[in-house]
């Protein structure tokens, strides 16, 4: 697994299905890149708290992402308004979108077991105003990554990534999952083999990518077999 670095001059977009989804997989991401990251939100997740009705949980997810992105830096360029579960009705919003801008654009994983999650990397896909040479990462949400291929050390901004989290006051209510993404980004440190690394957040990359982030042929191969000797040591 290759440790991911991104330069100051790189523009950052983080794409979120819904308030909350680009900090609990890229949080460490916004705490590091502070000033770098742009968000785009497609939908406000109304249906996200059964005990409030879909305007007032509308309203307050709204709220909670500003404040959060606020809290991190980053600036909110669009927020689509798709209603939850209809993404995928509505991919020609995320397909048109200008993306010329950025050097790095981060969805959720393909696998995720969201549909309003997993359709958004087959949208961008689409998109005809890429960067040439954009890297497009996919980050972990409620689908784990079974094959990442970068890891980002968050141990130095956990604390950021838990104040950011902490802002999603509905969804903690229902749900403790600030402790359970801190908990994963716990445990994903081990994947990495990194000894330093205590927190991280994985990310993967499609092959016909990895020369995007400045790594050959033979780098990748290096990579892939130290890896693989210190899963059998």
């Amino acid at each position: 697994m290759i440790k991911l670095q991104i330069g100051s001059n790189n523009k950052i977009l983080v794409i979120a299905p819904h308030p909350d989804d680009e900090t609990y997989g890229c949080g460490g991401v916004l705490s590091i890149y502070k000033g770098q990251c742009d968000v785009v939100l497609l939908a406000y997740g109304e249906t996200g708290n059964p005990n409030w009705t879909k305007d007032r949980t509308l309203r307050v997810r709204r709220e909670e992402f500003r404040t959060a992105m606020k809290m991190a830096g980053a600036t909110i360029v669009a927020e689509f308004g798709i209603a939850n579960r209809r993404v995928s009705e509505n991919l020609g919003q995320i397909t048109n979108f200008d993306y010329s801008k950025y050097d790095y654009i981060f969805v959720p994983n393909r696998k995720d077991k969201h549909g309003d999650h997993s359709c958004v990397l087959r949208a961008l896909r689409k998109c005809k105003t890429l960067k040439k040479g954009v890297t497009i990462l996919q980050y972990e949400m409620w689908g784990a990554l079974p094959d990442a291929t970068h890891y980002l050390d968050i141990s130095d901004v956990i604390d950021e990534k838990e104040k950011l989290m902490l802002c999603y006051k509905s969804q903690e209510e229902r749900i403790p999952y600030c402790a359970r993404i801190k908990a994963r980004d716990y445990y994903k440190a081990l994947e990495t083999y990194d000894k330093k690394c205590q927190y991280a957040e994985l990310f993967y990359l499609e092959p016909s990518g990895i020369a995007r982030l400045g790594v050959n042929v033979k780098d990748a191969i290096r990579h892939l077999s130290k890896d693989i000797a210190v899963r059998f040591r």
